[in-house]
Order: structure tokens, then sequence, then C-alpha cells
């Protein structure tokens, strides 16, 4: 029997599991997908999908059919219909541990499907997917999987627009059939303890853990479980099996207050190119992408942040290849944010139906020239009055400007109100269907947020990784003054076609207590902190004086402070000299040894060797603020 479970194994690492083994093995019971009004019926839900993401549908009683609040997408008596921006289908809850046999067809009867674009079928096992057709006009796609499921695993079953919903029907009853066969894990990572000096040790799976425990009895990895300890981290190992560009993502749930956090370290091939603390009580997304050549090992190690007994967390990890366009990046930033809201409220709150009201101005710009808006009544927003140009401004939207150049942009202006710490926080919404828009938010016309936001990136093929990290959230404080300006712009990307940008989620606070969240304070206890006015270094929780000069732009650390800095590293960069004294430039000595360097507040200099976007404008924003209050980065 153990050659056998060997041999399936390999079939699994290989992509196939439809084998003699699996073909004969007899079926003990078989779940069924239909239409009835009842969500659950043999454990099947009907489902639109965001992203990965799995929200029930209501039944609608008056029509005989499965639907949300928009037309699509919808589930009715003989077909499936997807809306452009979600996907529509089956989410299956395994309701015990075995193997599972997923065997049926999809099918595209009416010829006018051939009128679309065809429709995308995928299946996923959790966030992993594991089958996936089209896009497909008309026929059909069938399929033959067998897996192994534990309790709880959710399998979606998934029919996608392909970016466009019109003719898009799909004639799909999915069924999951459990085999009488041995459990057979078919996860083709490896899994690895780790200790403080580094030594990786390969773990067992256990059947009867479902998972691996590491030597101490107590730190253990699964696919949905990680509890690291203070001896043993865990090691999730992938090995890339085609060239191109990788994508990992995890999403970590930790719901006890009672932890230390942990921290998400990504390896390729040994070398470090990603860390994050994740805070504790928490939901936090890891999204990292990279290109890898084949047999290049990818690790993914989850380490405690501060052991207390409580680091238990639920994860999802997923590292997979990708083409073409890149999914929306959802890495969590800034967060362990503990603060109290003097005031709170949306941005689409202040839009009203007269220029000036609630302190704000709506406009469009071209080549620095301002253009004010007109009020549509009718429509309920402020429309460009430029000729051929289609950018608005509504309560839930705000639109590019359609037809000028990329100077062009659409413009809401808000004169403050209220004095203090001002929070901008929520995600930015855009269509999948465009290739995005650019948004800036400027504080007295200085940059304090910009980001490329959409639902479609493309990414060079060859990029050895992507820096366009938290691409839709806007998480960014600043401290005004009552008359301040506060400005947010939207400008087309290239295309101009699906550049409304939804700011329904954008709300301002202004807020009391820490301005610096966990993430960011841990940033800085990760990095060299230096503050070119006071002439002092942060460092390994020390600060210390440091001999500093500043000429035509460049900012120089004496000699011996440098050494001391990298660890008496060997200096070799071109020296210059003031005073009598040798120095080297900081920013070009800290990149030639392989570490990146930010600048804050324009005087801090932040050195670091996790990553090139390691502090962004959240972590820039907040320390920004700190230093303009007087407070201390260092407590």
């Amino acid at each position: 029997m153990k050659k056998i479970c060997w041999f399936l194994t390999v079939l699994l690492m290989l992509g196939s599991f439809s084998v003699t083994y699996a073909e004969e093995a007899a079926v003990t019971v078989t779940y069924r997908s239909g239409l009835s009004n009842t969500q659950g019926q043999d454990n099947f839900y009907i489902c639109e999908f965001n992203g990965n993401e799995a929200v029930e549908l209501p039944w609608d009683a008056s029509v005989s059919r499965w639907k949300g609040t928009e037309a699509q997408p919808m589930v009715k008596y003989d077909f499936m219909n997807p809306s452009t921006a979600k996907d529509v289908g089956f989410k299956f809850v395994a309701p015990t541990i075995g193997m599972v046999r997923l065997k049926g067809e999809a099918t595209i009867p009416y010829a006018d499907v051939k009128n679309g674009n065809g429709m995308i079928l995928s299946i996923y096992k959790g966030s992993k997917q594991i089958w996936k057709a089209g896009p497909i006009e008309a026929g059909s796609a069938a399929y033959d999987l067998t897996i192994s499921v534990k309790t709880g695993d959710e399998l979606y079953f998934k029919a996608n627009a392909n970016g466009n919903q019109d003719w898009d029907w799909v004639y799909w009853w999915p069924t999951v059939d459990y085999l009488a066969m041995d459990f057979v894990n078919d996860d083709t990572c490896k899994y690895f303890q780790k200790d403080k000096d580094g030594n990786m040790k390969e773990l067992e799976f256990s059947s009867e853990t479902y998972g691996y425990t590491a030597d101490d009895d107590l730190a253990f990895i699964s696919t949905s479980e990680v509890f690291p300890t203070e001896k043993y981290s865990l090691v999730k190992r992938y090995e890339v099996t085609q060239r191109g560009r990788q994508r990992v993502y995890a999403s970590l749930e930790d719901n006890d207050n009672r932890g230390g956090g942990n921290v998400a370290y990504i390896y390729k091939n040994g070398e470090k190119v990603w860390e994050q603390l994740f805070v504790p009580g928490k939901e936090q997304v890891l999204d990292v992408r990279l290109l890898a050549e084949l047999g290049d090992i990818i690790d993914v190690e989850i380490a405690v942040n501060d052991y207390t007994g409580y680091n238990y967390t639920k994860w999802d990890c997923n590292i997979a290849p990708y083409f073409g366009i890149s999914p929306v990046c959802e890495a969590s930033t800034s967060e362990g944010r503990e603060n109290g809201k003097i005031k709170e409220f949306t941005l689409g709150s202040m839009v009203g139906s007269t220029q000036g009201g609630n302190g704000v101005r709506y406009y469009s710009t071209k080549f620095n020239v301002e253009y004010p808006m007109t009020y549509d009544s009718g429509a309920k927003r402020w429309k460009s009055t430029v000729k051929n140009d289609g950018g608005y401004i509504s309560s839930t939207e705000m639109n590019a400007a359609s037809d000028w150049a990329t100077s062009g942009d659409t413009v809401m202006e808000i004169t403050l109100s209220d004095s203090g710490i001002l929070h901008i926080d929520g995600m930015l919404d855009i269509s999948t269907a465009g290739d995005g828009a650019l948004v800036e938010m400027y504080h007295n016309n200085k940059l304090l947020w910009s980001n490329r936001v959409g639902g479609k990136v493309n990414a060079r093929w060859d990029d050895p990784f992507d820096t366009h990290y938290f691409l839709n959230r806007v998480n960014a404080v600043a401290n005004v003054v009552r008359g301040d300006k506060l400005k947010i712009t939207v400008n087309r990307w290239r295309k101009y076609k699906n550049d409304n940008v939804g700011i329904g989620d954008i709300k301002l606070s202004y807020i009391t207590g820490d301005i610096l969240s966990d993430t960011t304070k841990w940033k800085i206890d990760n990095s060299i902190v230096i503050d070119t006015a006071e002439k002092t270094a942060y460092q390994n929780g020390e600060k210390t004086g440091i001999d500093l000069v500043i000429n035509n732009g460049t900012t120089y650390v004496e000699l011996s402070d440098a050494q001391k800095l990298f660890d008496n590293i060997q200096i070799t960069d071109e020296k210059a000299n003031f005073g009598g004294k040798e120095y080297v430039a900081i920013r070009s000595f800290a990149e030639s040894n392989g570490k990146y360097v930010s600048w804050a507040a324009n005087r801090m200099i932040l050195i670091h060797d996790s990553f090139e976007v390691f502090f962004g404008y959240p972590e820039l924003s907040e320390i920004e603020t700190v230093i303009k209050t007087g407070g201390d980065l260092f407590e």
C-alpha cells in the first residue's frame, strides 16, 4: 500500500491523478449540485465570487432564480450567467476527510453565445486553481480529477465572463464523489522546521493531524494552519515547475489578540526577497510576485514576532505561476493602528450640488489650466465642460478625462474645516475591464499618496520583482490645519475606457492616539534610521550621534561611523574629504552593500535590506506626521 500511495503522490506532483486505481475505487457517497430555493443542499452553495471570496447569492422567489442586487451574476433553472466583474458558480464544503473525484462536463449549448467573447471555467481548491478551460464560445469542457480534501475544505466551481458578460450562459451542475481510497496528501510542496541558527529539517506528513509537527511537538503547519513557536519557525517550500513570473499569495487570519504577532519571510534560492509583519487579532494578506527560473526554490517562512503561546494562525498559502496581467495586489500594510476618532466622514458625503459647498471645488485640468465642472442634476454628478471629455465626479465615483492626453485630470479639492491628524483609509474600486487609472492625493500640493488603481496590471514578463503593491488601498495620515487643501485627482492610465474609480469606501477621520501603526514601528526597528537634522542614527534599539555632512544635495557620513553602522564592513566606495576627515555618500555606500534607501520628512534616511518598497506611502506619511507634530519615532 505504501508503494501505491507513493506512486499516487508522484502523479499528483506531475499534475494528474486520473489513474486506474482512482477509476477502480468504489464511490462511497455522491454529493450533487442542483437548483432549489435553499442554500447548502448536499453541501453545495450557489455563490458569486469576489476574487477567491465566495459570497452566497440570495434566492429571488419572484423569478425563481439565485441573484444579487444586479441582474448578474445569477443562476436559473438551466444556466448560470456571470457578470463582467464577478464570477458565478458553486461552493462545495467537504463534510469529512477523504479522496474525492470531480468528474463532469460544463456545456455552453446556445448558439447565441458565439456573439460574445467566450467564457472561462475553472475549479479551485481554496485559493489554488486545479482545473481551467476556455475561453469557450460554444460546446463543452469535460474534467476528471481526483484530489484529497479535509473536513471544511472548500471547492469552487466558477464561471467567468472573460471581461464581457454579454451572451454568457453555461449549463454546469457539478458532483463530488467520495471514493473508497486511502487518504493521500496531494500538496506538492514540502514543509520544514527551522531553528534560530537557520538549520532546517524536512517534516513528515501525518494523516492523523493532516499536517506536519516539529520536533518540539508544538510547532505545526498544514495547508490551513500554521503555529510557529519560540524554538521553530515553519517553512513551506515550492519548486518552480516552469520559468516565468510567480505569485506568492497567502491569507493569514489570527483572531486572538493575546498573540505577539508573526512575521512572514519569502526566500528565492535562499535569498530573502520579502518580509512582512502580521499583527494579532486581524486577517491580513501576503501578496508578492517575482520572476523565477525552472527549478528555483521559493520558501515561505512563518516565524514569531513575539512568542506568547497564542501565535496560532489560520492560513491559506498558494504559490503558482501567472502570465500576462496580474491580479490586483492585496498585500496588507500599515496594520495594527489603535486610534480614537474625533470625527469621521466618507469622501462621497462631501460631494454636493454647488461649487464650494462643503468647501469642495470640482474641476478638470489640462496643461495646468483649471476648467470648472458643472452639475448635472439629472445624473446627480459633476461633469467636465471641456469638449470630448467624459470626466465626472459623483458621490460614488470619479471618472478620468476620456479624450485628453495623460496631463488631464479630474479633480476634487476639499478645503478642510478642522485641524488635527487626518487619516485617509479605504479601498478604491475600478472596473476589471479597464487597464486602471492613476489616482493621486495631495495635501497642500504635496503628494501624500499615489498609485495606479485597477483590476488589471500589465507587467513585463522579465521584471525581477513587482513593486506596485497595495494597489487599491489608501492608507495615509497627515497633520492638517483648518483651511488646508486636500486634493484628489484621477487620470487615465493608457486606455480611457472603464476608468470610473469607486470612492464609496474612502473614509476621512480625525484621530487621536498613536500615529505610528504596529507594522511601521516594526519596520523602523528593522532598519537603520538616520536623522540628518539631529545627526543621530537609530539602530538595534539604540540611538547614537554620528558625523554627517550635506554637500550639493548629497549626504555623507564619516568613515568610522559608516563602519559602525554597517558592522565594520570594508569600505571600497569613493571617499570625500571635508575638514581633513574622510566621508562616504550614504546612499551609494548603502546600495553598493545590497541595502535599500528611502527618505521621509526631508530629513530621515531609512536604510534596510528587505526590498525596495519596504517603506511606502502609508509608512512614510506616518513618519512625516510624527516628525511634524514633535513626536518620537523611537519610543
